[in-house]
């Protein structure tokens, strides 16, 4: 999924927009989180790491570290 992205789209996150360093900072996001019932095959998006953590962090704020 993520290297299907890549080659139509080239390193940048289709959520904030940026160009990441490498492919690696790009991740598969589930669209409805694994913890709120998702489905593990899908549906799901390309998110770069830190829109990703975003993301995690406004459905379980109790997971978000201080100072984060």
């Amino acid at each position: 999924m993520v290297a299907e992205h890549v080659a139509k789209h080239g390193l940048v996150c289709p959520q904030c927009h940026e160009r990441q360093a490498s492919s690696s900072r790009l991740t598969a996001d589930h669209i409805t989180p694994l913890s709120a019932g998702g489905d593990l095959l899908g549906p799901m998006r390309v998110l770069c790491m830190t829109c990703n953590l975003r993301a995690l962090h406004a459905l379980r704020p109790d997971l978000a570290r201080r100072g984060r």
